[in-house]
């Protein structure tokens, strides 16, 4: 008699046992499920966020409101362009580049509008905007917007991990069509050769005290030209 319940409380113990393990495995079993759903989530923002959109730029794309200001306050110089590029460039621990690129109604040169945000070393607070304006070549113009047209048309977006870096965004003005997009230089091989052919296309043309850096990155100066309010 004592045999047998001794057996009955085993059997007990046994399913007991088992049950626990099968709510640990059940448990586990959510949890990598919510966690996998996560980082599918994540990388489909990712892919969103990266991607090229048949929209303007928008306060949500850049992020930083002083990359917004600084790129709105030399967009307006293209006015009503039928061809234009504007675009920003925001290394996350040196100063930032906006500019604006566009074609008059006639002509051989394109013009540029180009503001470097001067940012304080240590905090990122804008110290003062420094304005520049230049023209290119039409050929090279057309030439450079020729390839970032190829490039950037229906780019799918990616997965990007990077927290710094140089993010860029920008802006492409065709006709009645706009695009835009926003991605990372130094880490998206996409983005860095967007980023190339922008360089490469104002670089030679750029004021001898327009220093410009691969990637933009350089140390921040102190300007003399006061923060506009």
């Amino acid at each position: 008699m004592a045999k047998s319940r001794l057996v009955r409380w085993l059997h007990l113990i046994g399913y007991a046992t088992t049950l626990i393990v099968v709510v640990e495995l059940v448990a586990a079993g959510i949890y990598g499920y919510r966690v996998w759903q996560s980082e599918q989530q994540m990388r489909m923002r990712a892919f969103e966020m990266t991607r090229t959109h048949a929209r303007p730029l928008t306060s949500e794309d850049l992020l930083e409101a002083d990359a917004v200001r600084s790129l709105a306050s030399v967009r307006q110089t293209a006015g009503g362009a039928k061809d234009a590029l504007h675009y920003v460039a925001m290394p996350s621990f040196s100063d930032w580049y906006a500019m604006t690129l566009y074609l008059p109604e006639d002509g051989d040169t394109a013009n540029v509008a180009l503001v470097v945000v001067h940012r304080d070393a240590e905090t990122g607070a804008v110290k003062a905007l420094e304005p520049h304006n230049f023209t290119v070549p039409k050929a090279e113009y057309l030439r450079a917007t020729v390839q970032l047209d190829e490039l950037t048309h229906d780019w799918a977006g990616e997965v990007d991990d990077c927290f710094d870096g140089t993010p860029v965004a920008f802006e492409r003005v065709k006709g009645g069509a706009i695009t835009s997009a926003v991605g990372n230089a130094e880490c998206s091989a996409h983005y860095r050769a967007v980023n190339q052919v922008v360089e490469r296309l104002i670089t030679p043309h750029a004021p001898k005290d327009l220093n410009i850096f691969p990637e933009w990155w350089s140390e921040p100066a102190t300007p003399s030209v006061p923060a506009q309010k």
